[in-house]
């Protein structure tokens, strides 16, 4: 295999068994989008931390009109809880930090929607899988 930028950061030449390849990459919210042999892949972003988080947690692949139930990821130390019951709260927001072996992790919403319910509170031990707080999606 054969790897080479074209444009700084905007496309690849790629050589994959013999077979040339061009993949262009847009900016997206979340990531880009690629575009390589004539089809189009949006690919979402995230380093290896924030992937496992989404993993434990399960905000990977949440419907946006679902009930969401932020659980948490580790145990850990409720370090802070920037939103309100009742708050308005956008998908990707911060709700909760949880510090776990001496790190801050930021939990960020799975949906948009309204806090429903916060089941904790700063200065507070919790475990893993614990439920943090609950969110009800828009309709």
């Amino acid at each position: 295999m054969d790897f080479k930028w074209i444009r700084v950061r905007e496309a690849v030449s790629l050589i994959i068994d013999g077979v040339a390849f061009t993949a262009e990459f847009i900016p997206s919210e979340n990531g880009c989008q690629v575009h390589i042999g004539g089809r189009s892949f949006d690919v979402n972003i995230a380093d290896e931390r924030t992937d496992a988080i989404n993993r434990i947690v399960g905000t990977g692949n949440v419907k946006l009109d679902s009930v969401g139930e932020i659980k948490a990821p580790m145990p850990g130390l409720i370090v802070k809880i920037p939103i309100n019951e009742g708050d308005r709260i956008t998908r990707g927001q911060a709700v909760i930090v949880v510090e776990a072996m001496k790190m801050e992790n930021e939990i960020k919403s799975p949906i948009d929607g309204a806090v429903k319910k916060i089941l904790v509170e700063p200065g507070k031990v919790v475990d893993k899988g614990q439920l943090l707080l609950v969110i009800a999606g828009e309709a």
